[in-house]
């Protein structure tokens, strides 16, 4: 239900939230999320410097997500946001019948449904 509000929140207006710029924030938090995968059982202080964060309460955030995607899946969404990130671009997508809106619908789908 979350999602599907956050979502919904970014379609309703591509022009506030481009798929680009979504894309690209994915990115960077789906990379620390796959640099959090190779750091385990480090100590929580290097892990924080390693993913340049600044407190334990975004650690917390970066695990859980960790938690929801195993490093396999964690590979395949960044692979999926390269995929969309040039779709977005008119790589292999006929933009007069998948717009920006559509596009983030289904990057967010296949997010959420990764490995189900």
């Amino acid at each position: 239900a979350k999602v599907s509000r956050i979502r919904d929140h970014f379609t309703s207006n591509p022009k506030k939230n481009p798929l680009v710029v979504t894309i690209s924030s994915l990115f960077g938090y789906f990379s620390k999320v796959l640099m959090l995968h190779s750091l385990r059982g480090q100590p929580d202080a290097e892990i924080l410097k390693a993913l340049e964060l600044r407190s334990d309460w975004f650690l917390k955030e970066y695990k859980v997500a960790a938690a929801n995607y195993n490093f396999g899946q964690t590979v395949q969404i960044i692979s999926l946001l390269k995929e969309y990130d040039l779709r977005s671009k008119g790589v292999d997508n006929d933009n007069t019948s998948t717009g920006e809106g559509e596009l983030m619908k289904e990057l967010f789908w296949k997010i959420m449904h990764q490995g189900f």
